[in-house]
């Protein structure tokens, strides 16, 4: 999972991160398209690289906001965003077992 997220990261948006831990894990059904998903949202870091969208079709728009905005555009965190920033839950990839 770690190296798909650096490498779909990159495709998409031009950055090169450096991941940390999953900070959250949310669960939607999509009504309207039939679908449904899990959000998996893990901690990164930018490391390298400019913001350049690839495919419009996937991403229409990439900012960095304040904590007040985060919060009004994600209100499905409890406790909000903020409470995210101490929050963490360890990945391992055990390979092949």
């Amino acid at each position: 999972m770690e190296q798909a997220v650096i490498r779909e990261t990159k495709e998409e948006t031009g950055l090169v991160i450096e991941i940390g831990s999953i900070i959250a894990v949310n669960e939607a059904f999509f009504s309207k398209q039939g679908h449904h998903g899990l959000i998996i949202t893990i901690g990164a870091s930018v490391i390298d690289g400019e913001i350049t969208i690839k495919d419009n079709n996937e991403i229409s728009e990439v900012k960095w906001v304040d904590i007040d905005t985060a919060n009004n555009l994600m209100p499905y965190h409890p406790g909000g965003v903020e409470s995210l920033l101490n929050s963490s839950s360890p990945y391992t990839f055990q390979g092949n077992c």
